[in-house]
């Protein structure tokens, strides 16, 4: 999948010292997700992989 935030509106908070990949492995199942970040192409307003738009990423197995 991927997921490109298109933000607009007044300054938000921002996630910074990221990581570029993050990997979870399921305790039950032992099936492994990894989020991989990576730098666009373009304006990207002052962001980057380390200090970014999205300042945390939820998600349930």
């Amino acid at each position: 999948h991927l997921y490109v935030p298109l933000s607009q509106g007044p300054d938000s908070h921002y996630g910074t010292k990221g990581m570029r990949k993050v990997t979870h492995e399921s305790s039950g199942s032992g099936t492994k997700t990894s989020f991989t970040f990576c730098y666009a192409a373009g304006n990207n307003n002052g962001t980057s992989v380390e200090d970014g738009q999205i300042p945390e990423v939820i998600f349930y197995t």
